[in-house]
């Protein structure tokens, strides 16, 4: 009788620490990647951005010794209503929402190409012109598991600070959900 119980108990914690639903501790946790929101300046496609950041992460941010895997997927949608769905029938533990936002103390230039000093804030030039900011949330429940801003360098072309913002959140988003194990509670 112990035995069975001793039996019961190792599969019930086995089964606690898995992440996927067949219950194999080695399956790749699925994150979904929806479009980011453009509220900047930039001249950039958001379709584009959420295919970089998932091949980001599914290639530059994948370890071959790396002991839990992250899959990426791209969803539709770019709010959390729209893009939870779809990340639900993708079958995603979790679902990345992320924006470009317009710096609004920051002073670029004007028409006649004449730079402006950065304004001044707490005694530092405020030299980022954009941000991007990122959710990440658990899908189930919608709970948030991290959040952030990643300053976009106003000192390279838009495309270049895109991509080096995309580059940053995807080792955000690997490092964030990857904490995650073992054991999970979700």
């Amino acid at each position: 009788m112990r035995a069975l119980v001793f039996v019961a108990l190792v599969a019930s914690i086995a089964a606690a620490q898995s992440d996927s639903p067949n219950g194999s501790a080695n399956a790749p946790i699925r994150v979904c990647i929806a479009a980011p929101v453009n509220l900047s300046h930039l001249v950039i496609s958001p379709g584009a951005e959420r295919d970089r950041l998932v091949h980001f992460i599914n290639t530059s941010a994948q370890k071959k010794n790396a002991k839990v895997r992250v899959d990426a997927t791209p969803v539709d949608g770019s709010d959390v209503r729209d893009a939870s769905a779809s990340a639900e029938d993708q079958q995603c533990r979790f679902l990345v929402l992320s924006e470009f936002e317009l710096n609004k103390s920051y002073v670029g230039g004007t028409s006649t190409g004449v730079g402006l000093d950065p304004i001044i804030k707490n005694g530092t030039a405020n030299t980022q012109r954009a941000s991007l900011s990122y959710r990440i949330i658990r899908v189930r429940d919608r709970s948030e598991l991290d959040k952030g801003l990643i300053a976009l360098p106003a000192d390279s072309d838009e495309d270049s600070a895109a991509t080096d913002g995309i580059r940053q959140l995807s080792v955000r988003v690997v490092s964030a959900v990857t904490k995650q194990r073992p054991p999970s509670v979700d």
